[in-house]
């Protein structure tokens, strides 16, 4: 019989994969969407930069809100974060191809939206770790992987 699952980890699990999902659409269109927006190629990876840099940064502030706190408001932090930064590099784009904003004010606010992401979604990763020390049991916990 397969193992049941519980409502929190099937809702942490899709809540990682919708972010994962949120990159893994955005990284292949980022770089033709910047340069159909009159943005050099360059700046599609200072964006994805500074996202990646926020989140070393900031995953252990996020991890000490989970053991305080609770992992759940930590986690919905996350996503929600996640969901903000997408939110924010769509319109970004959107006004930047209608010419509402210019292309400096577009990647400053694709800028933003990306430290946004890596600022809160962060917050998604601590919660995952003690799930999966209790789901997967006592150590040694890799064994499966090797």
């Amino acid at each position: 019989m397969p193992p049941k699952h519980k409502p929190d980890h099937l809702a942490l699990g899709a809540g990682l994969a919708s972010l994962s999902f949120g990159n893994a659409v955005l990284l292949p269109v980022l770089v033709p969407l910047s340069t159909e927006n009159s943005l050099p190629k360059s700046a599609a990876g200072l964006v994805l930069s500074l996202g990646a840099l926020m989140v070393p940064l900031t995953a252990p502030w996020w991890g000490n809100r989970a053991d305080r706190f609770g992992p759940r408001g930590v986690f919905g932090i996350g996503v929600g974060g996640g969901l903000l930064s997408f939110l924010l590099t769509g319109a970004a784009f959107a006004l930047a191809h209608r010419g509402t904003i210019t292309a400096g004010i577009a990647l400053a606010l694709l800028c933003l939206a990306r430290i946004l992401y890596g600022a809160l979604a962060s917050g998604s990763l601590p919660p995952e770790d003690p799930r999966r020390r209790n789901h997967c049991g006592p150590p040694p916990r890799s064994s499966g992987h090797r």
